[in-house]
Parts: C-alpha cells; sequence; structure tokens
C-alpha cells in the first residue's frame, strides 16, 4: 500500500459531522440551482425580451457571496484546503510536498500580516496583546 495515501485518508467523521455536513452542503447545491435559474432568467429578460430585470444580478451576487462562504465551510468540514490542485496532481509523487511547504508558508505570512495589521498578537502568542490600548469608560453612580 502507497504510504502517501493511507497518510491522506481522512478519519471517519461521527454522526454529528455528518449531520453537519448535509446541513451546509444541501443548501449550496440548492443555492447553486437557484443561481443557475435566476441568471438565466436574467440572461433571457434582457437578450430575448430586451426588458432587463434589474434585481437579478444583485441577487446573484448575493447569493455568490453565501455560496463561497458555504464552501468554504463545506471544505472545512472535509478537512481539505480550498486551492487549485491541477499543478499537484501533474506532478512527480514526491514533488507535492515541497511544493506545498511554500504555500503553507505564504498562508502563514498572511495570517501574522493580517494579525499585525489588526494589532493582535500574532498566532499562538497572548503575551503581547496591548492592553493599553483598549478604551476605557470610567462611569461614575455619584451624582452630585
Amino acid at each position: 500500500m502507497n504510504t502517501s495515501t493511507a497518510a491522506q485518508a481522512a478519519p471517519v467523521p461521527g454522526l454529528g459531522e455528518r449531520v453537519l455536513r448535509r446541513v451546509v452542503e444541501v443548501p449550496v447545491v440548492v443555492l447553486i440551482l437557484l443561481e443557475a435559474a435566476i441568471l438565466f432568467s436574467g440572461v433571457i429578460s434582457r437578450y430575448a425580451f430586451h426588458n432587463p430585470i434589474g434585481w437579478t444580478d444583485e441577487l446573484a451576487g448575493v447569493l455568490f457571496l453565501r455560496i463561497g462562504m458555504l464552501g468554504a465551510a463545506i471544505a472545512f468540514l472535509r478537512s481539505e484546503h480550498m486551492r487549485l490542485t491541477f499543478v499537484l496532481e501533474r506532478m512527480k509523487p514526491e514533488a507535492p510536498a515541497s511544493a506545498e511547504t511554500p504555500g503553507s508558508g505564504r498562508c502563514r505570512a498572511a495570517r501574522l500580516f493580517r494579525s499585525r495589521a489588526a494589532g493582535r498578537p500574532p498566532p499562538g502568542r497572548r503575551d503581547s496583546l496591548a492592553l493599553d490600548r483598549i478604551p476605557v469608560v470610567a462611569t461614575s453612580t455619584e451624582t452630585t
């Protein structure tokens, strides 16, 4: 048996995780079908009837955002990373590990940059919290 295949095998999910997966996956399927129908009706109304329906573009944009967020949740539940894997699949068996290292390094660097830009400590560091920058509002219960 190939050791790389055994190392990549995902653990068997429990009942709660399977239910949660279905709760997330079913709405994504419905939203994708709804998105296709809305876009199709917008195209037909615009080019066949020469009378565009303005709200179809807005609704399609909102649905697309929701599909993206739920897709990220599905990838998280599957312990997968949302990325393009077609390059890694075409590499020799020993090459993907060395190709994934710079990618994960870039993800860590972006996470560190975002945490620094937001004024939070880097991941795993709690001692650098800037508690002196937290606004404190003094309230007085005394009346004069």
